[in-house]
C-alpha cells in the first residue's frame, strides 16, 4: 500500500500540478548529440598542368581542376550554454552558445576531378539554405567540365583525410510556449538564427614518379557560416527555479569557404576549399534556472 501511495502522489507531482509561471530571466546549459547528414567537401585549384597518362588533357585550354568529395554522417557530441528571458505571453527571447565536435574523422567518397575551362571558382558562391536537396552536375557547375579520375593524372600514391571537424555556433532565439493547464510539462517549438564557425584539419598527399609534381598540403579550415535553426522540445518544471527538459534541433548552414596553403606543390601556393549541404540533427538535455 506504501509503494501504491509514494506512486500515486510522485505521479500527481509530475502531471497534475500548476505549472510554474516564468516571467524572469533564466540560465542553463545542455548536452548534446547528433548527427551530420551527408554534406560535400569542395575544391578547385588553378593548377593547368597536364599530368603523366592525361591523354585527353585539354591543353591550352586546361585553367585548373576542381573537385568533389562527399562525407558520410559524422557523429558530433557536444555542449550548450544559454541565457534567456520568458514573457508572462509564453515568448520567450534566448541567446545561446553550443560546440559541437566529430568523435570520428569521417572518410571522403571521392566523387570525380574535372577540368576547368577558365581559373574561378566554378562553384557557386552564393548558396541558400536549401541547395542540398539536389546537388548540381559537374556540368552545370560552370559550362562544360569533363570529368577524370584520379588515376588518369598519372599519381603513384594519393591519401587524403577530412578531419577534426568543429562547430561553434551562436545564436538568437525566439521560442513560444504552449504551457498545459494543470500540468508542469511544456511543449514549445523554437526559431535561431546567426553564425557558426566551422573548423577542420584537411590534409593531402600526391605522390608522381616525377617527384617535382608531388602535391602535399596539411592545414586547417575555418570559416564562418550563416546559420539557421529549427527547434522542438518538452520542458518540465521541478520547481519554481529549477527546469529541465528534451530538445530536439534542426540545423543548417548556408556553406563555408576558406584558401587552404600547399606545402608542396609544381605551381601552386593554395587552393580553395567550399564545404556545402551541411545539415545536422541534435537531440539534448538541458536544466535552466531561474535569476
Amino acid at each position: 500500500m506504501f509503494l501504491i501511495r509514494f506512486l500515486c502522489l510522485f505521479g500527481c507531482s509530475l502531471f497534475c500540478a500548476s505549472s510554474y509561471s516564468w516571467e524572469s530571466f533564466y540560465i542553463g546549459g545542455s548536452i548534446k548529440a547528433g548527427s551530420f547528414l551527408k554534406f560535400h567537401h569542395l575544391g578547385w585549384t588553378g593548377d593547368n598542368i597536364c599530368y603523366p597518362n592525361m591523354s585527353n588533357c585539354p591543353k591550352e585550354k586546361h585553367k585548373g581542376f576542381a573537385w568533389i568529395y562527399r562525407l558520410p554522417h559524422t557523429w558530433i557530441p557536444g555542449l550548450g550554454f544559454h541565457a534567456g528571458w520568458k514573457t508572462h505571453k509564453n515568448i520567450r527571447l534566448e541567446l545561446s552558445v553550443d560546440g559541437l565536435q566529430s568523435v570520428k574523422d569521417p572518410k571522403q567518397e571521392f566523387k570525380g576531378i574535372y577540368y576547368l575551362k577558365e581559373n574561378k571558382n566554378p562553384f557557386p558562391d552564393t548558396v541558400s539554405f536549401w541547395d542540398g536537396v539536389r546537388f548540381p552536375k559537374p556540368e552545370e557547375l560552370s559550362g562544360s567540365l569533363e570529368q577524370v579520375s584520379f588515376q588518369e593524372t598519372g599519381a603513384v600514391s594519393s591519401e587524403n583525410s577530412f578531419s577534426n571537424l568543429q562547430v561553434l555556433t551562436a545564436l538568437i532565439n525566439v521560442y513560444v510556449d504552449f504551457p498545459l493547464s494543470h500540468y508542469k510539462i511544456t511543449p514549445y517549438f523554437g526559431l535561431g538564427t546567426g553564425y557558426s564557425l566551422v573548423r577542420a584539419s584537411i590534409a593531402f598527399k600526391g605522390k608522381y614518379k616525377d617527384s617535382s609534381l608531388d602535391a602535399v598540403q596539411s592545414a586547417d579550415f575555418s570559416s564562418l557560416s550563416l546559420t539557421a535553426r529549427l527547434k522542438a522540445g518538452l520542458s518540465y518544471d521541478f520547481s519554481e527555479m529549477i527546469s529541465y527538459g528534451l530538445e530536439v534541433a534542426w540545423t543548417m548552414l548556408k556553406g563555408a569557404k576558406d584558401t587552404i596553403p600547399y606545402k608542396k606543390h609544381p605551381n601552386q601556393e593554395s587552393n580553395q576549399i567550399l564545404l556545402r549541404d551541411m545539415r545536422y540533427l541534435t537531440a539534448s538535455l538541458y536544466l535552466n534556472y531561474r535569476l
